[in-house]
């Protein structure tokens, strides 16, 4: 009999034991990843995150969401060698800073890496809000906005859908003079026309015989517009990449001025870098905001 009840006790903690691992891998977090179905935007796969202190289960979450995909039926919103830099939990808000790969994203394709992150992210019962910024990046260091999923619902992300014509200015391989190229992007909104035109004209030109005035590297730090007048801040690289003779640098210039005064919301561009202005160019003059006139 007493043989008969060890076995029992036995079994009972053999199945007490599954039981324990059977509740240790169930799925307590998502990871949202964008999906190619043109009736869907997000489509998510639901994960296990071990159990432990908040930040580290929060770490562990943001670092596989960074990480490629082999499954055909979903596509990573971020580019290729994108990491987490670094990742706070204040409160219910998970501040997480980005590598500066993430910078390669804009309008609309960025709206979409933000929506994946804050959904990923807040789907940790701890987590009620996001902030999102890019390393070394000022204009995103400052966060105004804190994101919640429900910003970010498949129905508000196809609402928020804006198509915006732009015309940017890239110069002809054959004739050396600047060239038009017309160019429709979808963005989440039409708050950011210049902002938008810029980092368009840092990605290159998209036709063939086309080539950018802008050496490869520059990086736009920020741009902002008061009553038509546009403060521009680049990168170093403008100045050190940049050939050092009068027609790559006016090409160059050139090119941001006309760009920019194309759209409505710009008559005039003062071109900073790094935050300086004055006579940065040994070609052409930088002290003062620049018109489309100055150059005819």
């Amino acid at each position: 009999m007493k043989r008969k009840i060890g076995i029992v006790l036995v079994l009972c903690t053999v199945l007490s034991l599954f039981s324990s691992c059977a509740k240790k891998v169930e799925n307590n977090a998502s990871i949202y990843y964008l999906s190619p179905a043109e009736d869907e935007v997000l489509e998510k796969r639901d994960v296990y995150i071990a159990p432990g202190e908040k930040l580290k289960m929060l770490r562990s979450l943001a670092e596989r969401m960074v990480q490629p995909t082999n499954d055909d039926a979903i596509v990573s919103p971020f580019p290729e060698d994108t990491e987490i830099v670094y990742l706070e939990l204040e409160d219910d808000i998970a501040k997480v800073v980005l590598s500066r790969e993430y910078q390669l994203l804009s309008g609309y394709a960025r709206t979409l890496a933000a929506s994946c992150i804050c959904n990923t992210l807040t789907s940790l019962d701890f987590v009620d809000c996001v902030a999102i910024s890019i390393e070394n990046d000022p204009t995103t260091q400052s966060v105004n906005e804190i994101y919640r999923r429900s910003s970010f619902s498949n129905d508000a992300i196809r609402a928020a859908r804006i198509q915006m014509n732009l015309n940017l200015y890239f110069c002809d391989e054959q004739t050396g003079f600047l060239s038009i190229e017309p160019r429709s992007i979808v963005v989440s909104n039409s708050t950011s026309v210049p902002y938008y035109i810029i980092t368009e004209l840092l990605n290159g030109p998209a036709i063939d015989g086309h080539i950018s005035a802008i050496p490869e590297g520059v990086r736009l730090i920020n741009i902002l517009v008061e009553n038509g007048h546009c403060t521009l801040n680049l990168s170093s690289e403008f100045l050190t990449l940049l050939p050092q003779d009068e027609n790559a640098q006016r090409k160059a210039v050139e090119s941001i001025v006309y760009s920019l005064t194309n759209s409505d919301e710009v008559f005039n561009v003062l071109i900073t870098i790094e935050g300086k202005s004055g006579n940065l160019l040994e070609f052409v003059d930088l002290s003062s905001p620049l018109s489309a006139a100055d150059f005819e």
